[in-house]
């Protein structure tokens, strides 16, 4: 039979490091949960430009069309001028001179119409994939905004958590006597892990098998032992 205040010292510790490791997560969500909502404003803030570039394309190509339209129209206002014209010129040279040129007019505004096509095709292209990509974005964006306020929940319920366990804990170490609270706090310090369980001869903390007699002393209970290798508090079976 073990020394009754190490074994209640022990049972305490093991509980104790159950409840810091509780509390270690839950501190850890509270640190990463703010990044993750930030993240994923990101997010959206990116999908965001992204369409905005999109409509960019999009008004400069229906600039673009409505420029060519005005020359279009502009050219052919002065070709029918020309023709206009033509009808009064008296000499033949005069005419075919004038001719050529309306031929030519024309030739070009055949290439302004071909131009005028293409931008309309872009146009098209680009409108189908806006239309697509912010369908998409609206569907992306709900799915983020929900995950946010999950998120900002989830905060609030891990402050909630935090002071529930940051209670239990001072209630547990007040069960706990100074010393052996003292030596706990400073190897926690150092490692996330400061009590250790014996399993199949071994230290678990650092897999080190124990020296049959050090086994022995820690299986009785009688006094706090240390693991040689990671200086871990060792227990043995606390729990039933």
């Amino acid at each position: 039979m073990g020394n009754l205040s190490v074994l209640k010292d022990l049972e305490i510790l093991q509980e104790l490091q159950k409840l810091d490791l509780e509390i270690d997560q839950l501190q850890y969500n509270k640190n990463t949960y703010p990044k993750h909502i930030e993240h994923l404003n990101e997010t959206l803030e990116a999908e965001k430009k992204k369409s905005e570039i999109k409509r960019q394309t999009l008004l400069d190509l229906e600039k673009k069309k409505k420029s060519l339209d005005l020359d279009l129209a502009d050219k052919e206002g002065k070709i029918k001028k020309s023709e206009e014209k033509m009808m009064a010129v008296k000499s033949n040279e005069e005419y075919q001179a004038m001719k050529r040129e309306i031929e030519g007019s024309k030739q070009d505004n055949g290439l302004i119409e071909e131009q005028i096509l293409e931008v309309m095709l872009q146009i098209d292209d680009v409108k189908s994939s806006l239309n697509q990509f912010e369908a998409e974005t609206a569907k992306n964006a709900q799915a983020v905004l929900q995950e946010i306020q999950k998120v900002k929940a989830d905060l609030s319920h891990i402050d909630e958590a935090l002071n529930e366990k940051n209670k239990l804990r001072q209630v547990k170490v007040q069960d706990l006597s100074l010393d052996t609270l003292a030596v706990y706090q400073r190897i926690r310090t150092k490692e996330s892990l400061a009590v250790s369980e014996l399993m199949g001869g071994k230290c678990i903390g650092c897999s080190m098998t124990l020296p049959p007699q050090l086994y022995n002393q820690v299986h009785k209970g009688d006094a706090i032992h240390f693991c040689p290798n990671c200086l871990r508090i060792l227990i043995y079976s606390i729990k039933k």
